[in-house]
């Protein structure tokens, strides 16, 4: 077991078709969702040129987690149409669950989104994400990171035998709100 605390974690950008993003895949995770998200969605949102995939790494140089980002039109019905940044996916490995690292993650996305909102024109300033409903300890994790469910009611995840999942978001303008074009 390492000393590491969130703090100390180092977040690198990581390419798609390196050996570390291989070994984040083979993460023995509880759900085959993630894996499956991971190697046929992940990839498709980088190549498209706007996805981010970024380690998290101790000062052992241990990956202990990874965050996705990305800028879509995903939720484009609750921005009427406008490209907004979004979290599709993130994990901290399974071997180092319950550190407070998935918070630390969860506030570098969005350092990242508000930095984009800040500076992309024509963006909407709200960061999406989607969670299970079943995924009690990511709703609160998210909640405790300044989220809040958007959705009126639960869709269904057509790829997970129509699970139910809530959207959530967070503003992630740094700009007061008088200084922005809703």
């Amino acid at each position: 077991m390492t000393d590491s605390t969130p703090s100390n974690l180092l977040a690198i950008p990581l390419a798609i078709d390196s050996p570390e993003f291989a070994a984040v895949c083979d993460w023995p995770f509880r759900d085959d969702y993630v894996r499956r998200v991971l190697r046929n969605n992940i990839p498709q949102r980088v190549y498209r040129g706007a996805g981010q995939v970024w380690i998290y790494v101790n000062s052992e140089r241990e990956i202990i987690g990874f965050g996705t980002i990305d800028i879509c039109l995903d939720y484009g019905d609750f921005t009427q149409g406008q490209p907004h940044p979004y979290i599709p996916l993130l994990a901290v490995n399974p071997a180092h669950l319950g550190r407070g690292y998935g918070s630390h993650i969860v506030r570098h996305l969005i350092q990242l989104a508000t930095n984009l909102a800040d500076t992309v024109e024509g963006f909407h300033d709200v960061l999406y994400l989607d969670v299970y409903t079943d995924n009690d300890v990511a709703i609160k994790l998210y909640g405790k990171c300044g989220f809040r469910v958007v959705s009126s009611a639960p869709r269904t995840d057509p790829d997970e035998d129509d699970r139910p999942y809530l959207i959530m978001a967070i503003r992630v303008s740094a700009s007061p709100v008088g200084d922005r074009d809703r």
